[in-house]
C-alpha cells in the first residue's frame, strides 16, 4: 500500500442492498470515490445519483469478467484502496428443502465469488 495521501476509492460488490449499500453511502458521504456493483446496474440507480460509479457484475461469472470490471475501475480512478465483498445471499429452511442446484448457487456466490474478487482486486489495491 502506498503511504501517499489520496482520496480513498472503494470497490463494493453487493451494493444494491444491505451492508454493501450502507457502506457505499457512508463512503460517499465522506467524499470518497465508490465503484458500486451488483448483478443489475439498474438496482444501483440511487447510488449513481449520489455520485457512485456503478457497474453490473455477477460475482459468479468467470474470473476474466471480474478482472475486466476491476481493470475498468482502476482505469477510471487510477487505483483502488478498499475492497468490500458484500455480495451474497442465503436460503432459509431445512437442508432437505433445498436442491443441489440452490446449494451450488449459494456456494458459488458466497465462497467462490468472494475468493475470485479477492484474488483479482488485491493486486489492484494501492
Amino acid at each position: 500500500m502506498s503511504n501517499s495521501p489520496q482520496t480513498p476509492v472503494w470497490f463494493i460488490t453487493g451494493a444494491s442492498a444491505g451492508f454493501g449499500h450502507s457502506i457505499a453511502l457512508e463512503a460517499l458521504s465522506r467524499g470518497h470515490k465508490v465503484i458500486a456493483s451488483a448483478r443489475s446496474a439498474s438496482s444501483l440507480s440511487f447510488l449513481a445519483s449520489a455520485g457512485a460509479h456503478t457497474v453490473a457484475l455477477d460475482v459468479t461469472f468467470p474470473q476474466p469478467s471480474i478482472e475486466a470490471v476491476a481493470s475498468a475501475a482502476v482505469s477510471k480512478y487510477g487505483y483502488i484502496t478498499h475492497l468490500v465483498n458484500a455480495a451474497g445471499y442465503m436460503l432459509f429452511g431445512a437442508i432437505e428443502e433445498t436442491s443441489p442446484a440452490e446449494d451450488l448457487a449459494i456456494f458459488s456466490t458466497n465462497v467462490l465469488g468472494t475468493l475470485n474478487r479477492s484474488w483479482v482486486c488485491t493486486v489492484q489495491l494501492d
